[in-house]
């Protein structure tokens, strides 16, 4: 029983979880979508100005969120509206617009230089890599090398060690048959 009632306080828990993470998601929208809803609907130029501002700082908000092309987008969405009821209060989009496509200009660049950045050194690991293979390579013929050449001598003196024990035998053979 116990197990039951932990597992569904368990998913409960997650439940709730979700719907808070997808509720402030759906709160940010909102907001974006109330500010637009009153640029559309505004007829007032004073009213316009401080809206356009509203839409601004909601980007500007994206933005430090690090979702540039979210605040991008919605500045799209927004301008037309603005620049059709009043051409003045555009500039500060557009000057906000631009920042956000220099910030992603930017965060482009440097993931450009970070690859190649690993590029490089992965390039000098694999000629370290292939340097490491050739010393070992190398250090493999001079031990096969040494190896053939103390078989070669240790057979050399095998020869001359038989070939000795083979006379001392045929001159004690010699000796004990000249007795």
């Amino acid at each position: 029983m116990k197990k039951l009632i932990l597992s569904v306080a368990v998913i409960a828990a997650a439940a709730a979880a979700l719907a808070s993470c997808s509720t402030s998601a759906k709160k940010a929208a909102d907001e974006g979508e109330a500010i637009k809803a009153k640029i559309e609907s505004c007829t007032d130029p004073d009213s316009l100005k401080i809206y356009a501002a509203e839409a601004q700082a909601y980007a500007d908000k994206l933005v430090k969120d690090g979702n540039d092309a979210a605040a991008k987008a919605y500045l799209e969405e927004v301008t037309p509206a603005i620049q059709a009821k009043d051409p003045s209060a555009v500039s500060a989009l557009d000057r906000l617009k631009n920042e956000a496509d220099s910030a992603a200009a930017a965060v482009a660049e440097k993931a450009d230089t970070l690859a190649s950045k690993a590029k490089e050194k992965a390039g000098e690991l694999k000629d370290k890599a292939s340097d490491a293979k050739d010393k070992a390579v190398e250090k493999g013929k001079d031990v096969v090398e040494k190896g053939k050449d103390a078989v070669s001598n240790a057979a050399e003196k095998s020869k001359e060690a038989v070939s000795d024990a083979a006379q001392k035998s045929a001159d004690k053979v010699k000796d004990v048959l000249g007795k």
